[in-house]
């Protein structure tokens, strides 16, 4: 019953990457316990054998209730597809940080600690640590071993956690890879988990020796000398490598920071603890010595863990005042708020941690976001999108809201390479009035080069209600052709190189980006509210704007204007929410997160998630979510006369929470109820409490037909998983309730057990009598 609860427990409290390592690691266990017990009787290796199978089915089956449902979302989820070989191997730990074994900050590190990190990404996934005087204990394990003790076993695991962790840079990468459920995972850096397992088991072996007497001064002054020569070799190479050095200076760490903060302590930890064991029998009592050792296996331990993550608090801060006022707008606007990724730094933003507010928002953060969901909104499985919504996307999302930084964040692109190109008008007005003399822009151009020197290509207008306001981006002067100094294009290129910002390899020549410094008054600073932007496109080609900045020459501030707010142009109103985010409120029509379409049309899933994402169909023809809905499969038949505009009808929410969701509707006619939440096949509809089909709309929401009048539209959460697992979860807790209550023989037709003399032998094999426990020799 205990290894069950125990199985279960490792599947239900963590990631399941782990408890497929630890199940890995127990069965490996499983398999050198059945090698060494068959050695003396077959059949109670048979009834070990029964016994290992039955806690593990037992342990799984309990924790059904969660396993199924998690395999139905992974399934539907956009981590469904197998991992390729190059996403397996990320996040694996590179060979040139493996000291971190010894000195877990040797590429700095620690929560709110004096030296920045300077290694891999991340140090969390990273992180190898056992404690430098642990591993020394378990190098006292190691030499001071018995037959059949398991110590070999548990060194194998050391190294084949090691193997897997460096995965990425060892050359094994696709051997582990052709290992079943092993390749589901990548971040194999968290196999160090069973590395830190074993370190402590044979560190618990060397402890247990030392208790009865066993472990000589031999083993510690060897395991010491080993310790230390592996740290210090493993120091010294790090220390002495120039990718290393090259990453110390780019992160301005002082090597004396790293020295006194990264190789000192546990360098003192280990000599502690070696002098700790060479000590031993001249110590005090038992309970002191105890006492001593458990403190240095502590402190030992915590030179890494006490100044690391479990310092990060859990969020109790009351929300701000810009964010209640932010929320307050949100629910009486009865829709959702779009965070870029650039906010994500403020972690009342972050995806999910905004719902501690009571923030709706679009994203959420976690690896079972449904695939349909992320294909058709392009956002990604940390919450994050990367572009501002098209409008229509913005409408089946029921986004009203979207914050973003003031500083620039992705770039601003015009026209096309065709020979000429239709204008493009941005406007933007700025959440408050800014001081400025000048814009600076930073920009290049592409397919450009019959551009004529001087021919302008953008104008920024910072007046636009009055005229004469405009000054111009002329190409030779202030932007060029990316490739200008490319032997070919250089030839034939009809503009100058205007002064470059930045250049970077292009593979055999130097591509550019180019720096303009445009005035916008002579007479001192003008406060400027509103910018207009228009790309005039009468030569073609293509303008990439890098960075767009207002800038004050009398004071040198400098304003940077983020493309992400320039993109919304006049279709919302921005207003500053603190020093460094802003918030648009989007000029939306009231619709809310549900509403009546009047037509709908059978399209592939994949077909309508481009369809959505880009809003346009794909001949062409704009797609209007408030009118049409897309379903896959079989369209249902609606009214054949669509009701006419303000004749849609009225949806009104009643209640919701995560499982339930109800509302009342007024139709005109026989409609199709749009609701923008994400699709699951668990959802079940009833329309008057009568059960309806529900459809997947719009690649990734739901949908539901209803009747003209009034009716009543609740949508339950009842998965068939749920329910399933819920059985066999429940089935396993009561034969393990059995198992708990029932004693003697009556177990025995559960899991056999052995006869009394292999017990015995069994027995004598784990506590160390006889011939299997006899020292081994060292001569």
């Amino acid at each position: 019953m205990t290894g069950a609860l125990t199985v279960a427990l490792c599947l239900l409290s963590g990631h399941p990457q782990i408890f497929v390592y630890a199940m890995l690691l127990a069965g490996g266990l499983a398999l050198r316990n059945l090698w060494v017990t068959c050695a003396d009787d077959s059949t109670t290796a048979i009834g070990l054998a029964t016994t290992y199978a039955g806690l593990v089915v037992l342990g799984v089956a309990a924790c059904a209730v969660q396993l199924l449902p998690l395999l139905e979302f992974r399934e539907l989820s956009a981590r469904s597809d197998a991992w390729s070989y190059g996403e397996f191997v990320t996040y694996s730990l590179p060979l040139r940080q493996i000291a971190t074994l010894f000195f877990p900050y040797l590429y700095g590190g620690a929560t709110n600690g004096p030296i920045a990190y300077f290694g891999g990404f991340n140090q969390t996934e990273l992180a190898t640590y056992a404690g430098l005087g642990t591993l020394f204990l378990a190098a006292c394990g190691l030499l001071a071993r018995k037959r059949n003790d398991g110590a070999v076993f548990w060194l194998a695991a050391v190294v084949a956690s090691i193997l897997l962790a460096t995965v990425g840079e060892n050359h094994l990468g696709h051997l582990f890879y052709q290992i079943p459920i092993v390749n589901s995972f990548r971040a194999s850096a968290r196999s160090a988990i069973v590395f830190t397992f074993a370190i402590a088991v044979l560190a618990g072996m060397a402890i247990a020796r030392l208790q009865h007497g066993e472990l000589k001064s031999r083993h510690i002054a060897l395991a010491g000398g080993i310790t230390l020569g592996l740290a210090i070799g493993a120091g010294l190479l790090t220390l002495s490598s120039a990718s290393w050095a090259q990453a110390l200076r780019d992160s301005g760490v002082e090597p004396r920071a790293i020295i006194k903060g990264a190789i000192l302590p546990p360098f003192a930890s280990l000599i502690a603890m070696i002098c700790l064991l060479l000590s031993w029998n001249k110590l005090g009592g038992r309970y002191f010595r105890a006492i001593l050792l458990i403190a240095a296996i502590v402190v030992d331990v915590g030179l890494f863990g006490w100044n690391y993550e479990w310092r990060l608090s859990p969020v109790q801060k009351p929300a701000s005042t810009s964010l209640n006022a932010l929320r307050d707008d949100l629910l009486s606007s009865n829709g959702r708020l779009l965070a870029m990724p650039e906010t994500f730094v403020d972690d009342d933003l972050h995806p999910i941690r905004n719902a501690l507010y009571g923030i709706p928002s679009v994203s959420g953060y976690g690896p079972l976001e449904p695939k349909a969901y992320q294909e058709a909104t392009g956002i990604d499985t940390a919450g994050a999108i990367q572009d501002v919504p098209n409008p229509s996307l913005q409408r089946v999302l029921g986004i009203t809201h979207v914050v973003f930084n003031r500083d620039m964040s992705g770039s601003l692109q015009f026209g096309s390479c065709a020979a000429e190109a239709p204008d493009a008008i941005l406007q933007f007005d700025l959440p408050a009035p800014v001081r400025a003399t000048g814009i600076r822009v930073i920009s290049n151009m592409s397919c450009s080069v019959t551009r004529p020197d001087g021919d302008p290509v953008l104008t920024v207008d910072v007046t636009p209600e009055e005229k004469g306001g405009e000054v111009a981006l002329l190409a030779g002067r202030d932007t060029s052709e990316w490739a200008h100094d490319r032997s070919d294009v250089r030839d034939v290129i009809k503009h100058a190189r205007a002064p470059i910002e930045s250049s970077f390899n292009a593979g055999g020549f130097s591509g550019h980006v180019y720096q303009a410094e445009l005035p916008l008054a002579t007479s001192g600073p003008i406060d400027v509210r509103r910018l207009s932007l228009r790309f005039l496109g009468n030569h073609g080609g293509i303008l990439s704007v890098r960075k767009l900045e207002l800038t004050n020459a009398e004071n040198g501030t400098v304003y940077p204007l983020n493309p992400n707010a320039l993109k919304l142009g006049s279709s919302a109103t921005i207003r500053k929410m603190d020093e460094d985010l802003s918030v648009a409120k989007l000029r939306t029509e009231p619709g809310g997160l549900a509403w009546l379409v009047s037509e709908v049309r059978s399209v592939p899933t994949d077909v309508a998630a481009q369809t959505v994402r880009t809003g346009m169909f794909p001949n062409g023809q704009p797609f209007d979510p408030d009118t049409v809905a897309l379903v896959d499969g079989l369209a249902p038949k609606l009214d054949s006369v669509p009701a006419s505009v303000g004749q849609r009808g009225k949806v009104t929410p009643i209640s919701e929470d995560g499982a339930r969701l109800s509302l009342r509707v007024d139709a005109p006619s026989r409609s199709f109820l749009f609701l923008s939440h994400s699709y699951h096949p668990g959802w079940v509809a009833y329309v008057n409490g009568q059960k309806m089909p529900l459809y997947r709309a719009n690649a990734a929401f739901q949908g539901v037909v209803v009747p003209a009048g009034t009716s009543e539209v609740t949508l339950v959460l009842d998965p068939l998983s749920l329910k399933l697992g819920g059985l066999i979860s429940l089935i396993a807790l009561l034969i393990l309730g059995g198992c708990f209550f029932v004693r003697g023989r009556h177990v025995d037709y559960l899991f056999p057990r052995a006869s009394a003399s292999s017990t015995q032998s069994r027995t004598s094999l784990q506590s160390g009598e006889g011939r299997e426990n006899a020292p081994v020799d060292e001569s």
